[in-house]
């Protein structure tokens, strides 16, 4: 019985071998002999981040569902903060775009919020729609525009972004190409993947055709300043105002500190690659009147403002975030079709 087991077991390591051995002739990278689910899957962070609307476009976002379930308004796919007065005929009108640093979903103390606040000091009647989340970058915020202009015209459209620009260049986001294949795609088998997923492959029973295919990448400052170009365009040419802030991360936010004390921490490659090109986008920002450049908005700070590499400690540093943006905005004269 037991030279029967053995042999049936080496007869199925065999199989696994070769198995894989085909997958790996066919481009299919695959697990051999046993495969272990250790680390959190998308889906996983999809349902911690309650993003569980999938967009085949933009990707992942906050259902409505969800947005009520926080106590917030949804419109237009978007959260909303208004007020109205009883003269109110016509709110002013803002969009927000960006990611994690900017929603509200992922962070309900984040400098929205307090935007907000200042807002409703000076104006009784208005309307923000809050379109960031969580991973998306700015080719994601100008797909956002353009699908957002057709349901409505913003007076204004503030974008606060530069740190997700690192991950894909391109108009749709590595995270929801991720996303969509694992929905799709199913886990490897415990044991023997490989075996059972050659199986999959004779059978034409596998998933493996729906595939992505990727968009030509550029640098990520070349990507972020363009689409900051065309949005700005965009508004304009339909009546609005369009202003973009390079939002502050941990090695670019006049916070000084000794970054080889963080070698093994795991947000430290992310700041090796801001280096690659925030100092391109710094530039950038001060060739333009519309876009605004935060990455020393921290220099007087006592203290670290992160716990990460760009999301913002405590509500203090988000009122200074949501004040900066507030000032840049009504010295501009941005605020002035609300009065």
């Amino acid at each position: 019985m037991k030279k029967v087991a053995l042999i049936t077991f080496l007869i199925l390591v065999v199989f696994e071998l070769i198995a894989n051995f085909y997958l790996k002739k066919n481009h299919i990278a695959y697990p051999i002999f046993v495969h272990i689910h250790s680390q959190e899957s998308k889906l996983d962070k999809l349902n911690r981040f309650q993003y569980k609307n999938i967009d085949p476009l933009l990707g992942w976002s906050a259902s409505r569902q969800t947005i009520e379930s926080l106590n917030l308004k949804s419109k237009n796919d978007c959260i909303i903060l208004n007020n109205f007065s009883q003269d109110c005929n016509e709110p002013f009108t803002v969009l927000i775009t960006g990611g994690s640093t900017s929603d509200i979903v992922y962070d309900d103390k984040n400098w929205p919020i307090y935007f907000e606040e200042l807002i409703a000091t000076q104006h009784p009647c208005y309307e923000i729609y809050l379109a960031a989340t969580g991973g998306f970058h700015s080719g994601q915020e100008l797909l956002q525009s353009i699908s957002f202009r057709y349901k409505n015209h913003p007076d204004l459209h503030i974008s606060y972004s530069g740190c997700n620009d690192y991950i894909n260049r391109g108009l749709s986001s590595q995270y929801e190409n991720d996303l969509l294949a694992e929905v799709i795609s199913p886990k490897p088998f415990f044991i023997f993947p490989s075996t059972l997923k050659a199986i999959n492959f004779f059978s034409n029973t596998s998933q493996e055709a729906v595939a992505f295919t990727p968009s030509k990448k550029i640098s990520p400052n070349e990507f972020w300043l363009e689409n900051q170009i065309t949005m700005h365009n965009l508004i304009e040419l339909n009546g609005g105002k369009y202003i973009s802030f390079l939002q502050p991360v941990f090695n670019f936010s006049g916070y000084t500190t000794d970054l080889s004390s963080l070698d093994s921490n795991n947000f430290y490659s992310y700041l090796q690659e801001y280096s690659l090109y925030y100092p391109e986008l710094i530039e950038a920002s001060h060739e333009y009147d519309f876009i605004h450049d935060f990455t020393t908005i921290f220099k007087d700070s006592k203290e670290s403002p992160f716990v990460d590499d760009c999301h913002l400690k405590n509500e203090h540093f988000q009122q200074i975030i949501a004040n900066a943006i507030f000032t840049s905005i009504d010295t501009s004269g941005l605020l002035d079709q609300a009065d």
